[in-house]
């Protein structure tokens, strides 16, 4: 099955259409724009998981065959993970800034011998 185009997907990094994408002798999908002289941007993306399948089957727009849809289970909507952002901190309970320990100089200050 190594070598097998699975369908064609749009490219992430140019949004070049047709970017075939292939399934791999460990039984993974990858993908690898043309090269710049035909239009392309020569980015790859290939997975190692199962999770990294869905997320690259997700982006696929045209199948090969119906059945490399069924098989890989990729649903129609692929929710978006979400971003985590910091919580804000006042001023009072903000902590303090610690100060370095005094180190004694340099050592570029000490005699070498």
């Amino acid at each position: 099955m190594a070598g097998l185009t699975v369908g064609y997907m749009a490219c992430p990094m140019c949004g070049k259409d047709g970017v075939a994408v292939k399934v791999n002798q460990k039984g993974h999908l990858y993908h690898y724009c043309p090269a710049p002289a035909d239009g392309g941007c020569a980015c790859g993306n290939q997975s190692r998981s199962s999770s990294g399948d869905e997320r690259i089957a997700a982006k696929i727009n045209k199948w090969a065959k119906p059945e490399y849809r069924q098989k890989l289970k990729v649903a129609l909507v692929v929710p978006e993970p979400e971003i985590a952002v910091a919580p804000k901190i006042d001023d009072e309970e903000a902590p303090l800034p610690v100060k370095p320990a005094a180190s004694g100089g340099s050592w570029f200050d000490k005699p070498l011998f």
